[in-house]
């Protein structure tokens, strides 16, 4: 009898829920439009418990951390979106021996071309943490 490899665990910062709300004001217009959006994140959070980050997120370096812990950006594409000034970003904390991901912030390619000032990424690490 084989076991299934234990899942994640998805932990969402203060923060990153105030950006995602920000984000779902600013992105969409319509409550149908917002529902769609909450909507596409829970099946990514879903699929992050029980994979983890895509493959494609790479680690980020010249960030203070644990040993142990790695900084990814995960770069998504939300429904109903178009063009780099939709594209969000998700900045997360993994932690492979706990399985733990923390979300820290969520952020549009128009609010940042490249990423926002590290001292606020390096804060948001610090709460997490």
């Amino acid at each position: 009898m084989s076991s299934a490899p234990p899942s994640w665990t998805i932990e969402k910062a203060e923060g990153f829920l105030k950006d995602l709300k920000r984000l779902a004001k600013s992105l969409y217009k319509s409550d149908r439009q917002r529902i769609e959006f909450a909507d596409y994140l829970s099946s990514l959070y879903l699929n992050w418990g029980a994979t983890g980050l895509p493959v494609s997120a790479p680690p980020m370096q010249g960030f203070s951390l644990p040993e142990g812990t790695r900084l990814h950006k995960v770069y998504l594409n939300p429904p109903g979106t178009r063009g780099a000034s939709g594209e969000m970003r998700v900045l997360a904390l993994v932690q492979e021996e706990q399985r733990r991901i923390a979300l820290l912030m969520a952020y549009t390619h128009a609010e940042y071309e490249s990423q926002p000032p590290k001292r606020e990424i390096q804060r948001r690490i610090e709460e997490a943490l």
